[in-house]
Parts: structure tokens; C-alpha cells; sequence
């Protein structure tokens, strides 16, 4: 399909609010270099953004031997989005600013029930609605986690649908507000990204769940790897390091195995998990290409520093050519929030014109 103008034009102004997000308060020719484009493309695209509102002046900057570079930033006040993250465990509630700041958050633990949920949502509703937020509320990102990572399918479907109808639309009708149901892998890795300015634009998020999944990110955009934007890492892997000398086995089944074993205590349930991880990320780097993997979900808080260690070591005997960085999450409390927030806002702040 051929993309109308206005499609470039938001892909374009879509990659400059990620470079603010990232890098604020910058400036034209800052973000120029970082997109390898000219300043006058720059200015013609913030432009729109500027006159919306969105991106404001925020001071000078000296630059030695030319004339100050005036400084941008978007404006936190001028959009909130209530971001909801649902698990197995607790609802989490957050309000987010347009800067991708958390200005309150809330967790309530031990709701099984759907009506519990949606109940839990719309109380969190009214009261950012009435009592925290300055800006307007432009909607609600409902994020859910991927399918056997935390619920199962059967629960997951009842989640999407409630009293027969779509969860989605039934909180549009009662709040009368845009609401957006999210994947969970797509937002940690999006968010993971914004936060870190280190992270490069093309990389790839191993999310460590029930199962184990992952998105690779390019140019600021999840890559579809299936219907769900994310993908399982491949039934069957090489083992790395074993005394099996490089045997296959069934990947899913081993990582619920090693699972069970790691929180169950057992001493080789962590040297398994080490060398599957080690398996994967090998396959991610030597199959696709990509140079950067951030280890990321619940369960990455099982590794420690000389498991990451460990885990880079091998890589790189087994990638030789490949000049890989492997690192562990750095805003795993924070990514879900700031990616559910990033997708509402995606839809409603740059929809600026037809």
C-alpha cells in the first residue's frame, strides 16, 4: 500500500517526538544530526507541533564560536494519559504527562474478578479525572499481558470481552473517553527505549514472562513479527555450553521448566535459565542481525550481575562477528506505563491534522 502524504508526514513527526522524548530540551540542529536529516526539515515538522501547543520554547543554549541555539521541549501539561497495567497479581494505575513523567500511581493487589478490574479502572478515572491532573485527559491505555504470559488464553479472552462486550468499547461508552487495549510485550519494550537514551533506535527486547518473548524495535517502531507484533523466539534452539554438545530441545517447555526450578530455589534451576538465555539471545543476534538485546519483563530481576556477565561472554564466543551489547532492564517498574502512555498519545497528539 501507498502511503498518502499526510501518512509520511506523521511517520516523520512521530520519529522527531521520539527524539524529544528522548533527548529534551535539544534543539533543531541537534535533532537534525541525531535523524541525519537537514534542520529545514526539522523546522517545517516542528512547526505543527509548536502551533498544536505540544512543543515549547525552553531557553538558550551557548555554542562556542556561533549564536545560541534556542532549546525545545514538550509541554508536560498540555496531555495526561491514564495508563492501567494488568497481571497476574495486581493492577497498576498510573497518570502520565506529555514529557512521559509519572505524576501519580497506585496499585491494587488481589483482583481476580473482571468486574474487580473495570471497576478498579473507572474508580482510578474519576479521580485523576477530578482531582490530580492540570492538562486534559486524552485517554486510557489498558495494557494486557501477552497471551500465557501471565493469564491464560481462556482468562485473557474473558478479559477482552466483558458482559459481551469489547473491553475497549465498553470503557469508551461508560468514560466517554479514548481507550486503547495494548500489548504488554510492545509497551515494556517502547518504554524501555524512551527511557534510556543509551539504547539505540534498532534493537531488540527479550521479554522474560510466563513464556519467553520478544519485539525488535526499528527506527522507533515495534517490527510485526506476527498478528500480535511480538514473537515467540523459536520452538527449537541450540543449547550453548552443555555437555550435550550444542543438542536441540523443545524451547517452550524447557523455559517453564527452568522457570519452575529458579523460583522453586533448586541451584541449577540459574545456570540452566543462564545458558537458555544464552541460547536465545545467540540466535536473535546471528539470525537477525541486530546489535543491541535488553533483557526485560518480571522475571529479568532473576539476574544478577555475573549471570549478565556470563550471558555476554558466551554471546560473544559464539557471534564472533557480531559486536554485540547485551544488558538487563533499567526502568522495568516505569516501561509499561511510559509505553501505554506513548501509544495513546501517538494516537490523539499527532492526529493535529486530516
Amino acid at each position: 500500500m501507498i502511503k498518502s502524504p499526510w501518512s509520511w508526514r506523521r511517520l516523520h513527526l512521530w520519529m522527531v517526538m521520539c527524539d524529544l522524548w528522548r533527548n529534551q530540551p535539544t534543539s533543531v540542529s541537534e535533532i537534525a544530526r541525531r535523524l541525519e536529516t537537514g534542520s529545514p526539515t526539522i523546522s517545517q515538522l516542528l512547526k505543527r507541533l509548536m502551533e498544536s501547543g505540544l512543543v515549547i520554547r525552553s531557553g538558550q543554549k551557548r555554542v562556542h564560536g556561533g549564536r545560541p541555539r534556542n532549546l525545545l521541549h514538550i509541554d508536560p501539561e498540555v496531555a495526561h494519559a491514564l495508563v492501567v497495567n494488568v497481571n497476574a497479581h495486581s493492577v497498576s494505575t498510573a497518570l502520565v504527562d506529555a514529557s512521559l513523567k509519572i505524576v501519580a500511581k497506585r496499585e491494587q493487589k488481589e483482583l481476580r474478578q473482571i468486574s474487580d478490574i473495570v471497576e478498579s479502572i473507572l474508580k482510578d478515572f474519576e479521580k485523576f479525572e477530578l482531582n490530580e491532573r492540570k492538562g486534559r485527559l486524552v485517554g486510557i491505555s489498558v495494557v494486557l499481558p501477552r497471551v500465557s504470559g501471565c493469564l491464560k488464553e481462556t482468562d485473557l479472552d474473558t478479559l477482552l470481552t466483558f458482559h459481551g462486550t469489547k473491553l475497549g468499547e465498553l470503557l469508551e461508552k461508560r468514560l466517554q473517553t479514548k481507550v486503547i487495549i495494548v500489548n504488554g510485550v510492545k509497551v515494556y519494550a517502547m518504554g524501555e527505549w524512551l527511557k534510556s537514551r543509551h539504547i539505540p533506535w534498532n534493537y531488540f527486547y527479550l521479554y522474560l514472562g510466563k513464556t519467553l518473548n520478544g519485539v525488535l524495535m526499528l527506527n522507533g517502531h515495534i517490527h510485526g513479527m506476527n498478528e500480535y507484533g511480538t514473537t515467540r523466539i523459536g520452538r527449537m534452539v541450540y543449547t550453548v555450553g552443555t555437555e550435550s554438545d550444542y543438542g536441540l530441545f523443545c524451547f517452550e517447555e524447557e523455559y517453564e521448566r527452568i522457570l519452575r526450578a529458579v523460583e522453586a530455589g533448586k541451584k541449577e534451576g540459574k545456570a540452566h535459565l543462564v545458558n537458555l538465555l544464552t541460547a536465545a539471545v545467540a540466535n536473535i543476534v546471528a539470525l537477525i542481525g541486530i546489535k543491541h538485546v535488553v533483557l526485560g519483563g518480571p522475571y529479568s530481576k532473576l539476574l544478577g550481575l555475573n549471570d549478565m556477565l556470563e550471558i555476554e561472554k558466551r554471546v560473544w564466543e559464539t557471534c564472533r562477528e557480531h559486536d554485540v551489547t547485551i544488558e538487563k532492564s533499567s526502568s522495568e517498574g516505569e516501561a509499561p506505563f511510559i509505553g501505554g502512555a506513548v501509544r495513546i498519545f501517538e494516537e490523539v497528539l499527532l492526529s493535529i491534522e486530516g
